[in-house]
């Protein structure tokens, strides 16, 4: 089974229409996104786009959460969810298998842009920004530990594997502030835990950054996804290949292994 995996969509048709070429190209059997799909913006939501393969994804920050919690009952779960044909949404927390692999997928983050989507929802009348965003520590405390889990995937990244990020040649952000308000922070703190209850994984995928990188940690392989406007945001995993054996190649769109 082959699996792509990408980064964020941000509701952007032409960037989706991409990754769809992409897939067929690879003749991936699934898209799974990490996050900041754009589910529920208006008539145009990520939720209307084509799907000639099945989609997976979790949510990110920048979703209309009022409607994907109408549509999926919850955000938190211990199994996916089929909200349409050929749509699965993971809530925070859902467990699943795929060949031999076995799967978490964990979404929510911080929006740093939140003061400014506040204006723009008293200029325009629009809601544009929701506090389910955020990870709560209970969401993380219904998890049972010793997961086992083969694939973790998230949208912003754990603060373990952050700090061993921000030491590699792959970091290449120069503002030290960037994403070190004390509520972003929180929430790669709880992603901890949550990589934790995982038993550190041997794969972990997210988004949110719009940077593509791998960080090789003791236990765990973390990719960073680029954003889907752009190069780095796809990877692919195919399951058939040996087991929690994951060779990296780039490519001019994205990275495989």
């Amino acid at each position: 089974m082959r699996i792509l995996v990408v980064g964020d969509v941000h509701g952007m048709r032409h960037d989706w229409k991409r990754v769809n070429r992409e897939a067929v190209k690879l003749e991936a059997d699934v898209i799974f996104c990490a996050g900041d799909v754009g589910f529920g913006w208006g008539t145009e939501g990520f939720e209307t786009f084509p799907r000639p393969k099945d989609v997976w994804f979790i949510d990110g920050n920048h979703e209309n959460f009022d409607e994907l919690e109408r549509q999926a009952g919850s955000l938190t779960g211990s199994t996916p969810v089929k909200l349409a044909e050929n749509l699965t949404y993971v809530p925070r927390g859902a467990i699943w298998e795929w060949d031999d692999l076995r799967f978490m997928g964990f979404g929510g983050a911080s929006s740093i842009d939140k003061e400014s989507r506040l204006i723009h929802e008293k200029m325009f009348g629009t809601k544009v920004w929701w506090e389910q965003e955020l990870i709560l520590k209970e969401q993380v405390d219904r998890l049972s530990h010793n997961q086992d889990v083969d694939v973790l995937i998230t949208h912003d990244v754990p603060e373990k594997l952050f700090l061993e990020w921000r030491k590699s040649p792959e970091w290449v952000i120069h503002d030290v502030s960037y994403k070190q308000d004390p509520i972003s922070r929180n929430q790669r703190v709880l992603l901890d835990r949550v990589l934790e209850r995982a038993v550190d994984p041997p794969i972990h995928l997210h988004g949110h950054w719009h940077l593509p990188h791998q960080t090789q940690t003791s236990y765990t392989l973390s990719i960073g996804l680029a954003d889907c406007s752009g190069p780095g945001c796809g990877w692919v995993l195919d399951t058939g290949e040996v087991h929690k054996q994951f060779v990296a190649e780039a490519d001019e769109w994205g990275r495989t292994t």
